[in-house]
């Protein structure tokens, strides 16, 4: 189940990192009208439609994946995927520390992702700690 948990982790990443490359694509589009606002809002859409995916997808991952392993470990990758994509397509300096600080959150992701976090087959609990009751799909007759 971990590579499965892993797996997701890493498309959630991949889409956050592409919504990062798309609203740094539309900052850097041309200022002349009228090609700013197609330009703009062509890769704005883009962002905010795999904000839209990474939002649905992280919800329904988080039916049977823990939000303890889950969050940590996909933000932790986009933050490394968009700092290489950083340095990679937009040529942004690569520093010591900078990748000191990747090599550290890598780390951090294997330590996480080490420990087995799925979630039970018990209600989820609310925010007060007490169990939520799951509809049955069985009428009672």
């Amino acid at each position: 189940m971990k590579a499965v948990e892993l797996g997701i982790a890493l498309l959630l990443a991949i889409c956050l990192t592409g919504a990062q490359a798309c609203f740094r694509n539309a900052s850097t589009a041309s200022l002349v009208w009228p090609t700013i606002s197609i330009q703009v809002l062509g890769w704005l859409a883009c962002a905010l439609a795999l904000y839209m995916i990474v939002f649905v997808a992280y919800a329904y991952a988080l039916r049977s994946i823990s939000i303890s392993f889950l969050f940590p470990v996909y933000t932790g990758l986009s933050v490394v995927l968009v700092f290489l994509l950083g340095a990679l397509l937009f040529g942004e300096k690569i520093s010591v520390k900078s990748v000191a600080g990747c090599v550290l959150i890598v780390t951090g992701i294997v330590f996480m992702s080490s420990a087995q976090r799925t979630v039970n087959d018990q209600p989820p609990k609310t925010a007060g700690g007490d169990r939520v009751e799951q509809e049955s799909t069985q009428k009672e007759g």
